[in-house]
């Protein structure tokens, strides 16, 4: 009597005889057979078809955290690190997939190409120093000293922001992420009581201020320094305090 290709295993299961024994069992969901397994070779590949197809998505499944919504922010957050870690030359849409876990083409899916991946990443970089900047608008010399901790707490982002010749200029959300941290930067300038006419030639002082700082602590140019510290937001406020625009104020 030849062998059946299918037959009822143990555990009510069927089972495919013709095929390994770790590819033996097509699934049978709600009493139905997903597929048969017959003397044909189309059978059999369609039954070890079906069964490979279930376990990668069982796999699939398990990465919760790429679901839906999350992935972007999950691109997001893994290219930032990278940056970080690596600098900016370091990323790219193949590197940052194998980083995250997720297959090649879901960086380009999200962001369509290198440049859309750093714009994305300089908006949401933009939207937490408003963040940042916002807690502390009463206070210049807090305002000072909260830009410090974010290019300290985000420095991946940091690094990407200012960078207009690896980004889309003209995206409209990054231009109104700009617009909104630079809203709040001068709201804190204008604490400062400066005279309206001075209050342009102001801002770029105060800002090249606190950006400057900041970029000179991200290289490590401050490690050496008579005034060098472990602490980059103390020292900020110790610069802070020294400067008075006096010129400026009405």
């Amino acid at each position: 009597m030849p062998r059946q290709p299918v037959r009822a295993g143990a555990d009510g299961r069927t089972e495919c005889s013709y095929l390994p024994e770790t590819a033996r069992s097509c699934v049978q969901l709600e009493g139905r057979l997903v597929a048969r397994c017959r003397f044909t070779v189309r059978s059999l590949r369609a039954c070890w078809w079906t069964r490979t197809r279930s376990l990668r998505h069982d796999r699939r499944v398990t990465k919760s955290s790429y679901h839906h919504g999350d992935l972007r922010a999950t691109l997001l957050t893994a290219a930032a690190e990278q940056i970080a870690a690596d600098g900016v030359d370091a990323v790219s849409l193949r590197a940052l997939a194998q980083r995250a876990g997720v297959s090649h083409a879901a960086p380009a899916h999200h962001f369509g190409n290198r440049q859309g991946l750093l714009t994305a990443l300089a908006i949401r970089g933009y939207e937490l120093l408003a963040d940042e900047l916002r807690d502390a608008r009463d206070d210049f010399r807090e305002m000072a000293v909260a830009y410090i901790r974010f290019a300290r707490r985000h420095p991946g982002h940091f690094d990407v922001m200012f960078r207009h010749d690896l980004l889309r200029a003209d995206d409209p959300e990054l231009i109104a992420a700009r617009t909104v941290s630079g809203e709040e930067l001068r709201s804190g300038v204008a604490q400062l009581g400066v005279a309206e006419s001075a209050r342009p030639a102001t801002e770029l002082a105060a800002w090249s201020l606190v950006h400057g700082f900041a970029s000179l602590w991200r290289e490590g140019a401050l490690t050496d320094s008579e005034l060098g510290g472990a602490d980059p937001e103390q020292l900020a406020r110790q610069m802070v305090a020294t400067v008075d625009f006096v010129g400026a104020k009405m």
